[in-house]
């Protein structure tokens, strides 16, 4: 009964092939004609702010710029995943894998009809990256990239899996696991000396998985009695990981510090834990993680400035939600959102003002937050558009969110449109 729930509830996000495509409005993007590659209209929409909020922190009204991008194929069931920089991305199509596949359980199987794909989102269409090998059988798309190459996940005839990044423009694969454990659902969590790889493992004959950490500065591994570490989860702090935690009481939110050791390696330090669920099926941690960009690009306009939480998807209250590390506070976020981006601008004395893009079955929305008190408070939110989009956002000033969305010529493919917070006129 939990799973069907949970894959009811992924319908939305995954399967988006199978929404019917509506005018976006206020904003409507111009869809990308693939007989027209030269396409560059462009529309500009106002978008009330939440007007709850005080004059002196948050504006009145924000404007979108818009630019259709082209469509891409996929599954019918996971997001493609993109460079921070907005520049590439890579899809998983053909054959969409089982649920054990997708999470790495006993029983996942090779499918010689899934693929992965990588493409120039440079041009318009997107073009796809013609590698001079394809990538070797059994390999699923991963949930994380940098500017350099994206996470694969290859299903070894034997039981086991192992993890490698390909590389945007060669698609040559290094190999970062070994071949004689389960490892999956691994995230790169940045760029630079401070950046780190981290996945989980098992054995082939365990269902309870460690975590593996790997830096510049060394290995660590963190194994609890009872305990099984799922999708572990980049944020925008290179040093600050997410992953959930699961055991006979449920499931929970953990929020880890990477952090260099006096004996040059890394240790892993839990700041926080917090209670999101009574399942401890696999599927709630992948229904939790799933949505989110790992590690979560933060726009230039952020400076050195962190937003006030993590997001993640709430399984129980059964929306994105923001988890306050310091505190271990959860604020809940607009009602249905599965999906979300931070989104940071300047209030009048320079101020950081956060807010979040979000995926609802209405449609986009946008929703600010405010800090009253030790109260972080989410409030109202706006309505973006009426069709349902993923936002995902880079670290290009020109092109800081890329919003991927269903097809209108082909359930088996996606529509990207590129979506820019601009002045508003005077």
């Amino acid at each position: 009964m939990v799973r069907r729930l949970i894959a009811a509830g992924l319908c939305l996000l995954g399967g988006l092939s199978g929404c019917t495509v509506t005018d976006v409005k206020p904003v409507t993007p111009t869809r990308a004609d693939a007989s027209t590659p030269s396409v560059t209209s462009r529309e500009a929409a106002e978008i009330p702010f939440d007007t709850s909020a005080v004059a002196a922190v948050v504006n009145s009204r924000v404007v979108l710029a818009t630019r259709a991008l082209g469509d891409i194929p996929f599954d019918g069931q996971v997001l493609p995943v993109f460079s921070p920089d907005g520049r590439f991305l890579a899809t998983q199509t053909g054959e969409a894998p089982d649920w054990a596949s997708l999470l790495a359980e006993p029983g996942q199987a090779v499918s010689m009809r899934t693929g992965v794909e990588a493409y120039d989102l440079s041009t318009t269409p997107p073009r796809r990256i013609r590698w001079v090998e394809d990538l070797p059988p059994g390999c699923l798309l991963g949930r994380s990239a940098d500017d350099a190459g994206f996470l694969i996940e290859r299903i070894m005839p034997d039981g086991n899996r192992r993890i490698g990044k390909v590389n945007w423009a060669s698609g040559g694969v290094t190999w970062l696991t070994t071949v004689d454990v389960v490892s999956s659902s691994a995230t790169l969590t940045g760029a630079g000396p401070r950046s780190a790889f981290v996945s989980t493992q098992r054995s082939s004959l365990s269902e309870r998985r460690g975590l593996l950490v790997r830096s510049g500065a060394g290995s660590d591994q963190r194994a609890e009695p009872g305990v099984s570490y799922q999708m572990p989860t980049a944020t925008s702090d290179p040093d600050i990981l997410l992953a959930m935690t699961q055991s006979t009481a449920g499931s929970d939110l953990v929020a880890i510090r990477l952090e260099s050791a006096s004996d040059a390696s890394v240790r892993s330090i839990v700041l926080a834990r917090r209670p999101v669920s009574s399942s401890s099926d696999p599927l709630v941690a992948y229904q939790a993680m799933s949505p989110l960009q790992s590690p979560m690009p933060l726009s230039p306009e952020a400076g050195d400035d962190q937003p006030p939480g993590v997001l993640f998807f709430h399984p129980s209250a059964g929306r994105m939600a923001v988890f306050e590390i310091a505190s271990g506070a959860v604020t809940l976020l607009e009602n249905q959102s599965i999906a979300g981006a931070w989104h940071v601008r300047r209030a009048s004395g320079g101020e950081p003002v956060w807010s979040v893009f979000l995926t609802t079955p209405d449609g986009l929305k946008h929703q600010t937050l405010v800090r009253r008190g030790r109260v972080l408070e989410a409030l109202p939110a706006s309505s973006v558009s009426d069709e349902v989009w993923v936002p995902r956002a880079t670290t290009d000033a020109v092109r800081p969110f890329i919003l991927v969305g269903p097809s209108a010529r082909d359930p088996r493919s996606l529509t990207l449109v590129e979506m820019r917070p601009v002045e508003p006129p005077r």
